[in-house]
């Protein structure tokens, strides 16, 4: 079931080319979802990176953040 979903990040993620560290905006829209949205799984424990008060999304993290709270 993991390496399903793996495949189906891969998928989006090869339509667009992503950096390994992404902002608020470029995150989202890997994800395929609002910024409000991220902010709202950001609380929820999404992992982020503070560097110098900039947010930054490291693309393995979130691939791997959303498959720990696969269903």
């Amino acid at each position: 079931m993991q390496t399903v979903a793996l495949e189906a990040f891969k998928a989006v993620a090869s339509r667009h080319t992503f950096a390994e560290y992404m902002k608020r905006k470029d995150a989202a829209q890997y994800l395929g979802i609002s910024t409000g949205y991220l902010d709202q799984l950001t609380t929820k424990g999404l992992p982020t990176i503070l560097l110098d008060g900039l947010k930054l999304y490291k693309r393995s993290s979130v691939d791997q953040w959303m498959l720990d709270h696969q269903i």
